[in-house]
């Protein structure tokens, strides 16, 4: 009985340090439209730092801390060096670069940047594991393409909802021509 009050206690605690986290990245969402007011990188780390904490909390109780961690370094890893061949040679986006507004960076890509992934990544995960059924089930038959497929396009609707703002009003990163969207529209004309 007594772990199971222990359990009860952990599990009240987890969820409302998950809402918590939940209301202040609402916080730093309105911070963003208030240029100025608060220093950029902290409105920065706040969009980044707050999910990143929830995938890990959220993720070691639901895929254990060995799940979360293999998905915190296959997230870092491959998403910072598509960003960097990405940034490099301007292939599949178009030619861009980070500016200083997200921090220090490894190689050509802000260290902020990798684990917005992280954090982004893994709430499309689950959301697509809720679409789906079964969250945090095992990805068995459909799934295993399912769940992949949905969370990536949850993820790219994500950015692509991110870039206006991050990339024209904060300045966060500059498209050197205007963007992939300005070169189509340039090559229709």
């Amino acid at each position: 009985m007594t772990s199971q009050i222990a359990d009860d206690a952990t599990s009240r605690l987890t969820a409302t340090v998950l809402w918590g986290l939940i209301a202040l990245y609402a916080a730093a969402r309105v911070l963003q439209v208030l240029p100025g007011k608060v220093p950029m990188l902290a409105v920065v780390a706040l969009h980044v730092l707050v999910p990143a904490a929830f995938a890990l909390i959220h993720g070691s109780a639901i895929y254990r801390v060995r799940g979360i961690v293999v998905f915190l370094a296959l997230f870092l890893g491959v998403g910072n060096i598509i960003e960097n061949v990405a940034v490099l040679t301007g292939l599949p986006f178009g030619a861009y670069y980070f500016t200083s507004v997200m921090g220090p960076k490894l190689f050509a890509v802000p260290v902020f940047l990798g684990l917005a992934y992280v954090g982004m990544g893994y709430l499309s995960w689950v959301l697509s594991s809720v679409i789906l059924g079964e969250p945090g089930g095992p990805l068995t038959g459909a799934r295993v393409v399912t769940v992949p497929l949905i969370a990536a396009l949850i993820m790219t609707a994500w950015d692509l909802s991110q870039d206006p703002v991050w990339s024209t009003i904060l300045r966060a990163w500059i498209w050197v021509r205007g963007g992939p969207t300005s070169a189509c529209l340039s090559a229709i004309s």
